[in-house]
């Protein structure tokens, strides 16, 4: 049935419009300003009701047909998110970036139809070739029209701990494209509401486990400890930690740090762990998961910040004979160590080079009285830290 023209007669539409309407959310070319935003909007259904909902702009964001079982809808929030950055990944497998969200006041049965440009196939495919199948893209598209599938994650957003996923392939007859105006119509029939992500069928059309925590890391005195773990494992060959400078060019920091998991597959939770042992000033961290086919997916970025004194660790405190100052250095540069006594007399001076990475000046302690020092260290004629140890004998 064609569409009225108005966009407060939306209670008078019916689903399965064909060829799909030009206005849907976020309807721009991949990767514009309007990307990486959320259009929202509700309406309420009663049983058997067949509405589209409409973002502010009048422009589509899903079409729903309450399937007539006794079961009423009542209020459904509809949202069309697209992430800035493009298709996403999880456990390997890619997914369209625009991804819905759907959420009745009484979860139930429906039919429902999903909207995406053209743009967005492209740029799935331009990521999913050549490991995966691709989807159908503009007038190309042959055996594509059967590769397509949504995934429906329930409980929260793909990946996040708790939340259980099911595939399903959509038939080649419930698919529409308005080459006009480059939009496609993906409609299905689904038992329950959740978040509903495109992408293409994998061999058995089952969602893969997004089972891996977020990167966690932490500064432990002048080192960062960098922590995950697994809830799941499948075909996982182990990971590999990434280290940058400015948050855009990674270089390996790890060798491969093997799957703990026997052949790559678990149902346990495992844990993960590595320590970077010479951070700079400023650091950003990602992990990169590979699988045993090569295939590989890079986690969150995690940030970790030293100031000068943080640098810097001085021990043993007390000391006897030996006092040792381990200096992280993001260059070369000339350090002075001072020891000065609770008079404020300087009793030890010590300098030496540092070049990049950490090292550690030794200060001797010999003859020196027992009692309480205070220890600065300078470079370039600035207080980089300041420390009070004990001398013991």
């Amino acid at each position: 049935m064609a569409q009225t023209p108005y966009c407060s007669d939306t209670n008078y539409l019916e689903i399965l419009i064909n060829p799909p309407s030009s206005l849907i959310s976020l309807q721009t070319p991949f990767f514009s300003s309007s990307y990486g935003n959320t259009s929202c909007n509700s309406l309420s259904f009663n049983d058997g009701d067949s509405l589209v909902i409409n973002d502010a702009t009048c422009s589509r964001i899903a079409a729903i047909k309450d399937i007539q079982d006794g079961t009423t809808l009542g209020n459904i929030a509809a949202c069309d998110s697209v992430y800035l950055s493009g298709p996403i990944t999880y456990n390997n497998q890619p997914y369209v970036a625009r991804v819905y969200s759907l959420t009745p006041t009484t979860n139930g049965a429906a039919e429902i139809c999903l909207y995406y440009t053209d743009d967005d196939m492209a740029a799935y495919n331009s990521i999913a070739a050549p490991n995966w199948p691709l989807l159908p893209q503009g007038s190309a598209t042959g055996s594509a029209m059967n590769n397509v599938s949504v995934t429906k994650v329930n409980g929260g957003a793909l990946g996040a701990v708790g939340t259980t996923a099911v595939a399903f392939a959509i038939p080649a007859s419930n698919i529409s494209y308005d080459a006009q105006n480059q939009i496609w119509q993906i409609c299905f029939t689904t038992s329950g509401f959740s978040d509903f992500y495109l992408h293409a069928t994998n061999q058995g059309n089952a969602p893969l486990p997004v089972h891996v925590s977020p990167l966690l890391a932490d500064k432990n005195e002048n080192k960062v400890s960098l922590n995950w773990h697994t809830y799941q494992e499948l075909n996982n060959k182990g990971f590999i930690l990434e280290r940058s400078w400015d948050g855009k060019n990674f270089q390996a920091l790890s060798e491969l740090i093997p799957s703990k998991a026997v052949n790559g597959q678990s149902n346990l939770t495992l844990n993960y762990g590595y320590e970077d042992l010479a951070p700079r000033a400023i650091n950003y961290y990602r992990f990169k998961q590979v699988d045993m086919n090569g295939i590989h997916t890079y986690s969150n970025v995690e940030r970790v910040e030293f100031t000068s004194s943080e640098r810097i660790r001085i021990y043993p405190n007390p000391a006897k004979n030996v006092l040792y100052t381990e200096v992280n250095s993001v260059g070369i540069s000339e350090v002075t160590l001072q020891l000065i006594d609770m008079t404020g007399r300087v009793v030890r001076i010590v300098t030496g080079q540092v070049e990049s990475g950490v090292q550690t000046l030794e200060c001797s302690l010999e003859g020196l009285a027992t009692g309480l020092y205070q220890i600065q260290v300078q470079s370039n004629h600035a207080l980089l830290k300041s420390e009070t140890f004990r001398k013991q004998d």
